[in-house]
């Protein structure tokens, strides 16, 4: 067997990684990605949007492109990530979208923690990681399990009722409701 050390490209990880039958990295990608969100919901690291007011600052930010930028589904803020729906508009990309949230939401809760002496309790570094969890729905019952995720994740993970701010839009119903005939 082939060792892969830390000094290889990442071209050099993807050619061995690929090498794994499918069904196998499949089974260890859902593993891991179930791993991640029982961390996240576990709290750990930096859980400054615990606070009431930095959730709100972010709810806002997360509004704020509503209709202009993209069409905005359901969102969860939980204490150290979020999770939201959202379809961009044909002109703008998500990433573009989620970076301009990223630097103006860091701004403002930047702001608001001098103003408030608490911006000892920020992470020095970046609010949010470079990287974003990012998964396209593709039909009404994928809609629906997203959905369902984001309403229970905060009772999942525990949380009291002002740890988190929980946003659901209606105008999703009609895709995930049902039909008949």
């Amino acid at each position: 067997m082939d060792m892969i050390s830390k000094k290889d490209s990442p071209e050099v990880f993807a050619a061995h990684y690929n090498r794994i039958p499918e069904t196998e990295r499949r089974q260890f990608e859902k593993q891991q990605a179930r791993q991640l969100h029982l961390e996240l919901d576990n709290c750990h690291g930096c859980c400054v949007l615990r606070l009431d007011s930095v959730a709100k600052i972010l709810a806002n930010v997360i509004k704020h492109f509503d209709g202009d930028r993209w069409h905005l589904g359901d969102f969860v803020i939980m204490p150290n990530h979020v999770h939201l729906l959202a379809e961009p508009c044909p002109t703008f990309d998500l990433e573009d979208i989620l970076g301009s949230i990223k630097k103006f939401a860091s701004r403002q809760i930047n702001l608001w923690a001098i103003e408030n002496n608490l911006d000892s309790t920020l992470p020095k570094r970046s609010l949010w990681q470079q990287e974003s969890y990012d998964r396209i729905v593709r039909d009404a019952e994928e809609l629906a399990a997203y959905r369902n995720y984001i309403g229970i994740n905060p009772q999942k993970a525990k949380l009291r009722e002002r740890e988190f701010i929980h946003h659901k839009a209606d105008w999703l119903d009609e895709w995930t409701t049902p039909r008949i005939g």
